[in-house]
């Protein structure tokens, strides 16, 4: 089966708001998918999708899209005006750059888009204001914008496995940031602002170029685990010390 008909999607889910479909072999769906105007939850995982139909744009109630692990290299712009969407996953697809509907998502608390060949984040990162989780792990981010700072809200920015050389200053504006994991990168410092998340708990920089670290890290009062392993020359710093007595777990 290659294609949803008209009366399946009316009869099977025209009153539900929520369907799931995947791991169907789907390689395309029917434009009617606009018709299901109740629709919250659209789980279309572990398919064979190439593109998605413009009509979904017209699921204004939809919360929650799962979009994983298809053959995706864009989305439709009409996604733009799914303003009530709070989780987005594209995982696994073979997306170059970030969707550009992904900025009309204002009302996004969650986003996934690992294991593709993303090179960078948008500029217009910063203004997804209720971000509070972020994977973006195994892909080929090389530079995160400096707008990245205005996400007051992220608690949870996950990068292990990119291309990542440095990072900006912005990065010690995220007074929410819990975790942040940036282990296999490319690393070869790390700013001074770090210092500034007061809310981290966890700190991965393993697998990176460092040879030294930002003294700042020692004022992280809530940091639980700090890993800096496998960085080849790095300076151990005495500091250490105070946080392994303050309670922090340094692996090194």
């Amino acid at each position: 089966m290659s294609d949803w008909s008209v009366h399946d999607l009316r009869r099977r889910c025209s009153r539900l708001p929520q369907y799931a479909v995947s791991v169907n072999n789907f390689s395309s769906l029917s434009n009617s998918i606009g018709n299901l105007k109740n629709l919250e939850v659209f789980d279309i995982q572990h398919n064979k999708l190439t593109s998605l139909p413009k009509t979904i744009g017209e699921l204004k109630k939809l919360r929650f899209l799962y979009i994983g692990d298809n053959h995706l290299t864009a989305l439709p712009l009409s996604l733009h005006s799914l303003k009530n969407l709070a989780y987005l996953n594209i995982s696994d697809n073979n997306f170059s750059a970030f969707p550009s509907c992904i900025e009309g998502f204002e009302n996004l608390i969650e986003l996934r888009t690992y294991n593709n060949s993303i090179a960078s984040f948008p500029p217009f990162i910063g203004n997804l204001k209720k971000l509070k989780e972020c994977y973006a792990m195994n892909n080929k981010i090389s530079m995160l914008p400096e707008s990245i700072g205005a996400l007051e809200n992220l608690r949870k920015l996950m990068l292990e496995n990119n291309q990542l050389k440095t990072l900006p200053e912005s990065i010690g504006a995220l007074k929410s940031l819990t975790e942040l994991d940036l282990r296999i990168n490319q690393l070869t410092s790390v700013p001074e602002t770090i210092g500034n998340l007061t809310s981290l708990r966890f700190l991965d920089l393993r697998g990176n170029h460092l040879t030294s670290l930002p003294s700042s890290i020692q004022n992280l009062a809530n940091l639980e685990k700090l890993d800096v392993r496998l960085n080849k020359g790095l300076t151990i710093p005495a500091w250490f010390k105070l946080l392994e007595q303050q309670g922090c777990t340094v692996f090194y």
